[in-house]
């Protein structure tokens, strides 16, 4: 190739390694693309332009890019490592393993892969795999306050709340403006049932950083529990304020709303987070609820009926395949789901049918069929139909 047109590209990729560490990506990107049109062949300025394209949040076209990196250098860790970021972000955690493991395997002394690894790992809820690669990030880097704060957060979720304290406090030690150590120190206090605490340092990171959607909404979680409702209410207004596509931040000042008896402004959230998250089972199940609550059974049982056909795992565990099911948790927690807002002693037939829902997911049929029968055959809920396709879904399990 003319040297003219390699060191052209050289000068454009450069250049665009400079815009990106100002931050001005669209220049990036542009100095990237003639880089490439010089140099179409060259797997770094592909990786670089990946690299522009993640720190706008385009990830589809990121992924585009390292994918090309590395088909033209299959050796090419780094690019292994920024496409497996890319995924993390999109949620698809499993391929995000898989290239982080390929990047380890080029290249195995790279602390950040495998924090990012870890980082995957916690996001599947495999902890001990998670925390066996924050020891690995920690070992390589000492000072790697995210790390500890990570690491803290995992051992937070394996309930070993006095290491995940030590982590978190090591975080903040090394790192004193790290908002996210606080979060995370604030949920390990709260799930300590230390509300004050938890809210301290929850006050703590909104002071650094006000800006931060989630600490408003984890501190409304706090409020909610402390049963100040007002206060919860007006963090989840600040949280949807700062990110008002966040289906999250509406179901639990839905919540809020409910447990104030405010059931109109109730529903209306959780409609706005079913808009957001169609394929949620969770926010099905809280609506559910305050339909029920509210003497509306057949819209209660509309939504519980859309919480069984959305709940994790019932397209693989069940033969029929009449539904579109979605989710990659385990039935284990779609129990958990169900339970967590289980009405006892049932009362009406929504109450009723709600309880052979949950005795679905325990694969009980005759608790399930017994609860349907009472629901149809004493309560007036009539729609035999729907009941018999759940028995029926039951029992052709594989």
């Amino acid at each position: 190739m003319n040297n003219q047109f390699t060191m052209l590209a050289a000068d454009y990729n450069t250049r665009g390694s400079l815009y990106r560490q100002m931050g001005v990506y669209d220049l990036a990107i542009e100095a990237y693309n003639e880089a490439i049109a010089l140099v179409p062949k060259n797997a770094v300025i592909y990786n670089n332009r990946g690299g522009a394209y993640s720190a706008i949040g385009d990830y589809e076209r990121a992924i585009v890019d390292f994918d090309e990196a590395i088909r033209l250098n299959p050796k090419y860790a780094a690019a292994y490592y920024n496409r497996g970021s890319a995924y993390n972000h999109i949620g698809n955690y499993n391929k995000a393993i898989v290239d982080f493991n390929e990047a380890i395997r080029l290249n195995p002394k790279v602390a950040v892969v495998y924090h990012s690894r870890g980082t995957a790992y916690s996001s599947k809820g495999i902890y001990d795999k998670a925390i066996s690669d924050f020891n690995e990030a920690i070992q390589f880097d000492s000072e790697d306050a995210k790390a500890y704060s990570n690491r803290g957060s995992a051992y937070g979720d394996i309930g070993n709340y006095e290491q995940a304290i030590a982590d978190l406090d090591e975080s903040i030690r090394i790192d004193p403006e790290n908002t996210t150590a606080y979060i995370n120190r604030g949920i390990v206090h709260s799930r300590k049932g230390d509300c004050d605490r938890s809210i301290a340092d929850l006050d703590e990171s909104i002071r650094i950083d006000p800006e931060n959607a989630i600490a408003y909404n984890i501190r409304g979680i706090v409020y909610s529990r402390k049963s100040d409702h007002d206060r919860a209410i007006a963090d989840y207004d600040q949280a949807i304020r700062l990110d008002p596509k966040d289906a999250a931040f509406y179901t639990n000042r839905g919540i809020a709303y409910e447990d104030k008896r405010e059931y109109d402004r109730a529903i209306t959230d959780l409609n706005e987070a079913i808009r957001l998250k169609p394929d949620h089972a969770a926010i099905y199940l809280n609506r559910g609820e305050m339909y029920n609550g509210t003497g509306n059974y057949d819209k209660a049982i509309e939504d519980y009926d859309n919480a069984v056909r959305l709940c994790p795992n019932y397209k693989t565990d069940f033969v029929d395949r009449k539904f579109i099911f979605g989710g990659q948790a385990s039935v284990e927690k779609a129990i958990e789901l169900l339970e967590s807002t289980y009405p006892w002693p049932p009362e009406s037939a929504a109450d009723y049918y709600y309880t052979g829902v949950k005795a679905l997911f325990n694969n009980d049929g005759l608790s399930a069929e017994l609860a349907f029968q009472i629901a149809s055959d004493e309560l007036g809920y009539g729609d035999q139909n729907k009941i018999e396709q759940h028995l029926a879904n039951l029992n052709n399990r594989e």
